[in-house]
């Protein structure tokens, strides 16, 4: 296996009050794609030698075949939100609850 890049973010702010909120959990989740998007996949592509020829949303977009997201139990939510909004990012998505 070639070398790899392995990030794990969370969707949480890991406050434990807004943990124990299930419909917060699921805002969350169907939010993230947008920090995910706009803010990390391009603080990282940028700071790394990628696959990515820069930043923008047509780079990003162009060297999705070497991008891939997973998440487990309410990751895995915000695994189907992100193949949901973020397709055109991710050639592989995976899931597990």
């Amino acid at each position: 296996m070639g070398p790899v890049i392995v990030v794990c973010p969370t969707y949480n702010n890991e406050n434990p009050d807004d943990s124990a909120d299930y419909s917060l959990v699921l805002q969350l989740t169907d939010n993230y794609h947008n920090e995910l998007v706009n803010d990390l996949i391009p603080a990282v592509e940028g700071t790394y030698r990628t696959y990515a020829e820069g930043t923008s949303a047509q780079a990003l977009e162009a060297s999705r075949d070497h991008r891939a997201f997973a998440g487990f139990s309410m990751g895995s939510v915000a695994t189907w939100h992100t193949f949901q909004y973020c397709l055109d990012y991710f050639l592989v998505f995976a899931g597990w609850h």
